[in-house]
């Protein structure tokens, strides 16, 4: 922004990061800016939000998809008991 002659407060750095967020983030991003005063909160603390928040949807894919592999690996073994 600053080659373009801009100059953005500290606030207005906080809320170009959070409106440039995808619709995945948008739970958090209004977490904080509902919770945080937005004119004391560094850009780095943002940051540091997001990637916990992003951990934590990367963690919950990661139990669905072993919960997924468990139950097929179930159904299998019960078909292979029923055709004995």
């Amino acid at each position: 922004m600053k080659s373009y002659g801009d100059i953005l407060s500290h606030q207005g750095q906080v809320q170009k990061v959070l409106i440039s967020l995808s619709k995945v983030y948008d739970p958090i991003s209004v977490v904080i800016e509902k919770t945080s005063d937005l004119n004391t909160i560094t850009v780095q603390e943002v940051v540091g939000s997001l990637k916990s928040y992003e951990q934590r949807l990367n963690r919950h894919v990661e139990d669905s998809l072993g919960a997924e592999r468990a139950f097929a690996s179930m159904s299998v073994n019960s078909g292979a008991q029923n055709k004995s």
